[in-house]
């Protein structure tokens, strides 16, 4: 609930992550005598590849602000007098219909103080509650807004609804006396770490949001609330939950704002106005480079509504949070401020998308959530998962090529120019491991300076090691036909010197264009064949080349001679469009097996497999390919791109890919492992 809310004032993974039951644990509320005290190692802000990371393991993010239609406030939600399992079952229910996936809520502090282990033991049940639905929860802390006579919660049952005043018994959390007495603020303290502590690392949990809407709209009350948020910033970075934690910027307060870009995991904003300023809204905020969800929308009088912005939300990859489930006791149908004395109130409804009978207040908008809403569950991703994003301020990574080197995995992949700097142009970024699922960037590879081959950009990054270096093998940018393979080498991984014959390849034939790009070394038979794509003369379709050199080569240019006079490999089937490219090899017994791109960037861009005993002569294995895009709701949607085959020193086979699933928005890299019968591959567990 936002601006027009009268607030406080003076005087008024990879793998699945069990889930912890609150019976589980020790429900003492001793707490431990750390609490108030300084940690000076306490964990910092989640990194942006961290963040990321746990936001693309999420389907996108659909749901509402729920308050049960039997509760006039979210005391009366929780409290022993009135908490009920049963209408809350039945509301959730109608979430799983239309597959909305998430809700938020506030915790109530007075119900937790009367008594903890009653508190503990009820928010486990209402997360068991929406889990049975595939619903994951986003709890908060503390609320600053009142809308009527409540500027202090108390326990027990609450007022019954004053016809046609909004929300008007509505309770903030903590409330205006423990919010101002910041020598009570232990209390608080302790609140907020017992709940982390008990649900830190469960997975019914989304993200944790610390604090509604702080500051208010008062002057007296918001040195106070920011005071507040910093406080709970702490104590929730000591406990190190592994949800996220956040809380969403809303009122244009500057001050506000730059704290919270600055401690917040992942990006959170309030709005409800209509598509024009939601969308500058939702633009402002992707700049800051983190996920974003807009934890609060939905004001239909204000041109805030689901035909407007529910596929801008999806379109920008934006988790959205509307207000309101099923109407009831807070009678949050009214217009913000809306009073008795108004008389009754004729106008569309400014929340919620149920009437109190669940039918729906507009059909046609629950047919447009359950049309845009996604059938991918929240555990329906890969193990890895991994995108650059300094670049573009999103996940952004192609083309991997991996090695083991030095006691680890070095992921060589291709990253784009900067955002608004297109002359920065494409470069290589490397990435370590020490399990091929967690990668961390330790580098770039940009263009040399008086290198003027690669000035415009280099990419498409191939490695292998020989001798105790590993050497690279990647492609200009930028210069299309003139594009061509180059060559580097390195002792350590990461810092390169160039071939002083660089370029080191590109074509020739009247079968070719000339350019080469997308380059795989290896070594085969006493030699090595350099794999190539290249486009035909009217640069229109691409395909495989192949050159090679003897064993005892530099890598020079002189070295390389075409191994045939036309295309090994040209796109033939269906799938394939126009394009093959991208290709990587591997040995199994005697055979070489290509696995290679078909069709262009989002066409969709799928991986095929091909044979060979010589290096040259290929026929395919399969008609269809060998690893297709994703359904329409997965991570890869768009295409299952540019593969590279990873042999480990054990032997067993890695399918490194890359793909996204809003048109080239983003790019995520994947792995699969794969395995050899009778001679063919297969995706493991296929």
């Amino acid at each position: 609930m936002l601006l027009l809310a009268a607030c406080l004032v003076t005087g008024g993974q990879a793998k699945r992550e069990r889930v912890i039951h609150a019976d589980e644990a020790d429900m003492s509320t001793e707490m431990s005598a750390a609490i108030g005290q300084t940690d000076t190692s306490e964990p910092q802000i989640w990194s942006k590849e961290q963040a990321w990371n746990w936001y693309y393991r999420q389907p996108w993010l659909c749901g509402v602000n729920y308050i049960p239609a039997y509760a006039i406030n979210y005391t009366a939600m929780w409290d022993k007098t009135t908490f009920s399992t049963k209408d809350i079952e039945r509301e959730l229910q109608l979430m799983e219909d239309l597959r909305m996936n998430c809700v938020r809520i506030v915790m109530q502090h007075a119900v937790y103080e009367d008594d903890p282990n009653y508190f503990i033991k009820t928010l486990d049940r209402f997360l068991s509650l929406c889990w049975r639905h595939h619903i994951k929860v986003m709890p908060i802390f503390f609320d600053d807004c009142s809308f009527g006579v409540n500027n202090d919660p108390v326990i027990g049952r609450q007022a019954e609804p004053l016809r046609g005043w909004y929300a008007w018994a509505w309770s903030p959390s903590p409330g205006y006396t423990l919010l101002v007495d910041e020598n009570q603020h232990g209390r608080l303290e302790r609140y907020v770490t017992d709940v982390l502590r008990r649900f830190a690392q469960d997975e019914r949990i989304l993200a944790w949001d610390l604090y509604n809407e702080p500051t208010g709209t008062s002057i007296p009350l918001a040195e106070h609330s920011m005071s507040l948020l910093r406080k709970v910033f702490q104590w929730a970075r000591r406990v190190n939950p592994s949800q996220p934690i956040t809380t969403g910027i809303w009122n244009g307060n500057k001050e506000l704002e730059e704290f919270l870009t600055e401690h917040c995991d992942i990006i959170t904003f309030h709005c409800y106005d209509n598509k024009e300023n939601t969308t500058r809204w939702i633009d402002s905020m992707s700049a800051k480079g983190r996920p974003v969800i807009c934890t609060e929308w939905m004001n239909r009088p204000r041109g805030s509504n689901y035909a407007d912005l529910l596929l801008v939300f999806k379109e920008k990859h934006v988790g959205c949070m509307a207000w309101g489930l099923v109407n009831g006791k807070t009678q949050t149908d009214l217009p913000w401020g809306h009073r008795p004395e108004q008389g009754e109130y004729t106008g569309p409804w400014q929340h919620d998308l149920f009437r109190s009978d669940f039918a729906p207040y507009d059909e046609k908008e629950v047919q447009l959530i359950r049309q845009s809403t996604e059938q991918r569950s929240f555990n329906e991703v890969p193990d890895m998962l991994y995108g650059d994003v300094e670049r573009k301020g999103v996940p952004f990574a192609k083309d991997p090529h991996v090695v083991r080197f030095d006691g680890r995995y070095l992921m060589y992949f291709s990253i784009p120019p900067y955002a608004g700097d297109a002359q920065s142009g494409w470069n290589i970024g490397i990435a370590e491991s020490h399990d091929l699922v967690h990668w961390t960037k330790v580098g770039e590879i940009t263009p040399e300076p008086g290198c003027d081959y690669e000035k415009k950009g280099l990419c498409a990054p191939c490695a292998l090691v020989r001798d105790g270096q590993v050497h690279l093998f990647y492609q200009t940018y930028g210069n299309r036909e003139h594009d061509a393979i180059c060559h580097a080498s390195s002792s350590d991984g990461l810092h390169f010197r160039r071939n002083p014959t660089n370029p080191i390849f590109h074509p020739t034939g009247t079968w070719t264009c000339g350019r080469a790009i997308d380059a795989e070394v290896y070594e085969f038979n006493g030699q090595y064949f350099l794999y190539f794509a290249t486009r035909d003369p009217a640069f229109d379709v691409q395909m495989q080349g192949v050159a090679t050199a003897p064993l005892h080569t530099d890598f020079n240019r002189e070295d390389w001679k075409m191994a045939c006079d036309g295309p090994i490999l040209k796109p033939e089937l269906p799938w394939e469009g126009k394009c093959i490219e991208g290709a990587s090899i591997a040995c199994h017994g005697e055979t070489l097996y290509m696995f290679y791109a078909g069709a262009y960037n989002n066409a969709p861009q799928q991986v095929g497999v091909a044979r060979s005993t010589d290096g040259i002569h290929w026929e395919r294995l399969f008609d269809q390919p060998f690893l297709s895009n994703g359904s329409k709701d997965a991570w890869n949607a768009c295409e299952s791109g540019h593969p590279h085959l990873f042999t480990d020193t054990d032997g067993r086979t890695y399918l490194f890919y890359q793909g996204n699933n809003d048109k080239g928005r983003s790019w995520l890299l994947s792995q699969q492992e794969v395995v050899w019968k009778k001679g063919r591959p297969y995706l493991k567990g296929l």
